[in-house]
Protein backbone atom coordinates (compact mmCIF):
# COMPACT_ATOMS: atom_id res chain seq x y z
CA UNK A 1 0.00 0.00 0.00
CA UNK A 2 2.83 2.53 0.87
CA UNK A 3 4.33 1.60 -2.72
CA UNK A 4 1.11 2.08 -4.37
CA UNK A 5 0.44 5.24 -2.57
CA UNK A 6 3.34 6.90 -3.69
CA UNK A 7 6.01 7.20 -0.55
CA UNK A 8 9.24 8.13 -2.62
CA UNK A 9 11.87 5.71 -0.78
CA UNK A 10 11.11 2.27 0.94
CA UNK A 11 13.85 0.52 2.52
CA UNK A 12 13.10 -3.46 3.65
CA UNK A 13 15.32 -5.35 6.12
CA UNK A 14 14.67 -8.98 6.40
CA UNK A 15 17.93 -11.45 6.97
CA UNK A 16 15.24 -14.55 6.30
CA UNK A 17 14.27 -16.57 2.27
CA UNK A 18 11.25 -17.23 1.86
CA UNK A 19 9.68 -20.58 3.03
CA UNK A 20 6.17 -21.95 1.88
CA UNK A 21 4.78 -21.49 5.34
CA UNK A 22 5.06 -17.80 5.08
CA UNK A 23 2.41 -17.73 1.80
CA UNK A 24 -0.36 -17.62 3.88
CA UNK A 25 0.15 -14.49 5.24
CA UNK A 26 3.05 -12.80 3.57
CA UNK A 27 0.76 -12.85 0.12
CA UNK A 28 3.01 -10.31 -1.39
CA UNK A 29 5.53 -13.07 -2.43
CA UNK A 30 4.90 -16.27 -4.76
CA UNK A 31 5.78 -20.48 -4.97
CA UNK A 32 8.83 -18.74 -7.21
CA UNK A 33 9.77 -16.62 -4.51
CA UNK A 34 10.15 -19.79 -2.40
CA UNK A 35 14.33 -19.83 -1.25
CA UNK A 36 14.84 -15.97 -2.37
CA UNK A 37 15.79 -13.43 0.60
CA UNK A 38 12.32 -11.90 1.62
CA UNK A 39 13.93 -8.57 1.23
CA UNK A 40 15.17 -8.87 -2.15
CA UNK A 41 11.62 -10.32 -3.28
CA UNK A 42 9.79 -7.99 -1.50
CA UNK A 43 11.85 -4.54 -3.35
CA UNK A 44 11.52 -6.18 -6.74
CA UNK A 45 7.54 -6.59 -6.50
CA UNK A 46 7.32 -3.49 -4.81
CA UNK A 47 9.36 -1.35 -7.63
CA UNK A 48 7.53 -3.41 -10.19
CA UNK A 49 4.33 -2.20 -8.74
CA UNK A 50 5.37 1.66 -8.89
CA UNK A 51 9.14 1.89 -11.37
CA UNK A 52 8.59 6.08 -9.72
CA UNK A 53 9.93 5.26 -6.41
CA UNK A 54 13.11 3.80 -4.47
CA UNK A 55 13.01 0.55 -2.61
CA UNK A 56 15.97 -0.40 -1.53
CA UNK A 57 16.76 -4.11 0.19
CA UNK A 58 18.54 -5.23 2.99
CA UNK A 59 19.65 -8.80 3.87
CA UNK A 60 20.28 -8.16 7.33
CA UNK A 61 20.01 -9.31 10.83
CA UNK A 62 19.19 -5.59 12.27
CA UNK A 63 20.84 -5.47 15.80
CA UNK A 64 22.16 -3.23 17.94
CA UNK A 65 25.79 -3.16 16.05
CA UNK A 66 24.18 -1.84 12.96
CA UNK A 67 20.83 -0.45 14.12
CA UNK A 68 22.64 3.33 13.63
CA UNK A 69 23.34 2.69 9.86
CA UNK A 70 20.23 1.49 8.84
CA UNK A 71 17.59 3.59 10.43
CA UNK A 72 19.78 6.91 10.82
CA UNK A 73 18.13 8.25 7.89
CA UNK A 74 14.77 7.12 7.84
CA UNK A 75 11.12 9.05 9.25
CA UNK A 76 8.99 6.46 10.15
CA UNK A 77 10.25 3.06 11.08
CA UNK A 78 7.29 -0.24 11.04
CA UNK A 79 8.31 -3.18 13.22
CA UNK A 80 6.79 -6.05 11.38
CA UNK A 81 8.89 -8.68 12.79
CA UNK A 82 7.73 -11.61 15.39
CA UNK A 83 10.77 -11.31 17.37
CA UNK A 84 10.39 -9.51 20.59
CA UNK A 85 14.01 -8.71 21.12
CA UNK A 86 13.86 -6.51 17.51
CA UNK A 87 10.49 -4.71 18.90
CA UNK A 88 12.37 -3.60 22.02
CA UNK A 89 15.63 -2.90 20.26
CA UNK A 90 13.59 -0.80 17.95
CA UNK A 91 11.25 0.47 20.38
CA UNK A 92 14.49 2.13 22.44
CA UNK A 93 16.25 3.36 19.35
CA UNK A 94 13.26 5.74 18.19
CA UNK A 95 12.54 7.03 21.58
CA UNK A 96 16.45 7.74 22.06
CA UNK A 97 16.70 9.00 18.78
CA UNK A 98 12.94 11.32 18.56
CA UNK A 99 12.09 8.70 15.32
CA UNK A 100 8.00 7.89 14.81
CA UNK A 101 7.34 3.75 15.32
CA UNK A 102 5.02 1.57 14.45
CA UNK A 103 5.07 -1.76 16.15
CA UNK A 104 2.89 -4.47 14.69
CA UNK A 105 2.18 -7.77 16.26
CA UNK A 106 -0.18 -10.80 15.89
CA UNK A 107 -0.63 -14.26 16.91
CA UNK A 108 -3.90 -16.79 16.51
CA UNK A 109 -6.77 -14.71 15.61
CA UNK A 110 -5.53 -11.21 17.63
CA UNK A 111 -3.13 -8.45 16.24
CA UNK A 112 -2.13 -5.26 17.67
CA UNK A 113 -0.47 -1.98 16.52
CA UNK A 114 1.43 0.17 18.51
CA UNK A 115 2.14 3.81 17.94
CA UNK A 116 5.12 5.04 19.77
CA UNK A 117 6.26 8.36 19.80
CA UNK A 118 9.38 10.04 21.65
CA UNK A 119 8.67 12.64 24.31
CA UNK A 120 4.47 11.58 23.80
CA UNK A 121 2.67 8.65 26.07
CA UNK A 122 3.84 5.62 26.59
CA UNK A 123 6.82 3.37 25.10
CA UNK A 124 6.92 -0.49 24.76
CA UNK A 125 8.76 -0.69 27.81
CA UNK A 126 5.95 1.32 29.82
CA UNK A 127 4.12 -2.01 29.69
CA UNK A 128 6.91 -4.61 29.06
CA UNK A 129 10.23 -3.14 31.16
CA UNK A 130 12.46 -6.24 29.97
CA UNK A 131 12.61 -8.41 26.90
CA UNK A 132 10.42 -11.71 28.43
CA UNK A 133 12.43 -15.39 28.46
CA UNK A 134 13.17 -16.94 25.18
CA UNK A 135 10.34 -20.05 25.65
CA UNK A 136 7.60 -16.87 27.39
CA UNK A 137 6.40 -15.52 23.84
CA UNK A 138 5.21 -17.97 21.73
CA UNK A 139 6.01 -17.50 17.53
CA UNK A 140 3.95 -18.07 14.54
CA UNK A 141 5.45 -21.12 13.40
CA UNK A 142 4.38 -22.62 16.83
CA UNK A 143 1.41 -20.75 17.49
CA UNK A 144 0.13 -20.31 14.39
CA UNK A 145 -1.73 -17.24 12.75
CA UNK A 146 -4.56 -16.47 10.91
CA UNK A 147 -3.39 -14.74 7.39
CA UNK A 148 -6.30 -12.06 7.27
CA UNK A 149 -5.34 -10.73 11.08
CA UNK A 150 -1.87 -10.39 9.85
CA UNK A 151 -3.45 -8.53 6.59
CA UNK A 152 -5.84 -6.71 8.97
CA UNK A 153 -2.76 -5.43 11.53
CA UNK A 154 -0.66 -4.36 7.95
CA UNK A 155 -3.79 -2.19 6.58
CA UNK A 156 -3.78 -0.23 9.74
CA UNK A 157 -0.38 -0.10 9.99
CA UNK A 158 -0.23 1.38 6.15
CA UNK A 159 -3.30 3.75 7.14
CA UNK A 160 -1.33 5.55 9.94
CA UNK A 161 1.89 5.43 8.23
CA UNK A 162 0.36 7.83 5.36
CA UNK A 163 -1.71 9.71 8.09
CA UNK A 164 1.67 10.60 9.45
CA UNK A 165 3.70 10.88 6.35
CA UNK A 166 0.61 13.18 4.95
CA UNK A 167 0.40 14.92 7.94
CA UNK A 168 -3.34 14.21 7.71
CA UNK A 169 -4.71 14.84 11.65
CA UNK A 170 -1.53 15.25 12.17
CA UNK A 171 -1.45 16.24 15.86
CA UNK A 172 -4.02 13.05 16.26
CA UNK A 173 -1.72 10.95 15.31
CA UNK A 174 1.10 12.17 17.64
CA UNK A 175 -1.20 10.77 20.21
CA UNK A 176 0.30 6.96 20.90
CA UNK A 177 -1.89 4.65 21.00
CA UNK A 178 -2.43 0.99 21.06
CA UNK A 179 -5.24 -0.42 18.71
CA UNK A 180 -6.08 -4.34 19.68
CA UNK A 181 -8.04 -6.67 16.98
CA UNK A 182 -9.77 -9.62 18.20
CA UNK A 183 -11.23 -11.64 15.21
CA UNK A 184 -12.98 -14.30 16.82
CA UNK A 185 -14.93 -11.08 18.82
CA UNK A 186 -17.07 -8.61 18.00
CA UNK A 187 -15.65 -7.53 14.53
CA UNK A 188 -14.37 -4.12 15.94
CA UNK A 189 -10.88 -2.75 17.07
CA UNK A 190 -10.52 -1.40 20.42
CA UNK A 191 -7.93 1.57 21.10
CA UNK A 192 -6.35 1.81 24.47
CA UNK A 193 -4.07 5.27 25.21
CA UNK A 194 -1.77 3.86 28.05
CA UNK A 195 0.44 6.93 29.97
CA UNK A 196 4.11 6.90 30.18
CA UNK A 197 5.38 4.99 33.39
CA UNK A 198 7.27 6.77 36.00
CA UNK A 199 9.30 3.62 36.23
CA UNK A 200 10.12 2.97 32.80
CA UNK A 201 13.88 2.38 32.50
CA UNK A 202 13.76 3.82 28.65
CA UNK A 203 11.47 7.23 28.97
CA UNK A 204 10.91 7.20 33.15
CA UNK A 205 11.82 9.82 35.88
CA UNK A 206 15.31 7.85 36.70
CA UNK A 207 15.96 5.75 32.74
CA UNK A 208 18.90 3.43 33.25
CA UNK A 209 18.83 2.85 29.34
CA UNK A 210 20.76 5.85 28.17
CA UNK A 211 22.29 4.13 24.71
CA UNK A 212 21.84 1.16 22.46
CA UNK A 213 23.70 -1.28 23.87
CA UNK A 214 23.95 -5.21 22.58
CA UNK A 215 23.47 -6.59 25.96
CA UNK A 216 20.13 -4.94 26.58
CA UNK A 217 18.87 -7.31 23.53
CA UNK A 218 19.93 -10.38 24.76
CA UNK A 219 17.16 -12.72 25.63
CA UNK A 220 17.12 -14.88 28.96
CA UNK A 221 16.47 -18.40 28.85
Amino acid sequence: YLAAAGVGQLQIIDSEKLEVSNLHRQILYTTSDVGQFKAEAAARRLQALNPQIQCAAVCAKIQAANIDQFLGDQDLILECSDSPRTKFLLNDYAVLHNRALLIGGAIGWHGQVWWIQANSGACYRCLFPQIPPADATPACASAGVMGPVVGLVACWMATLAMRYISAADNEHIKEPGLSLFDALGQPVMRSLNPGPARDCPLCGHEPTIHAILAENYELTQ
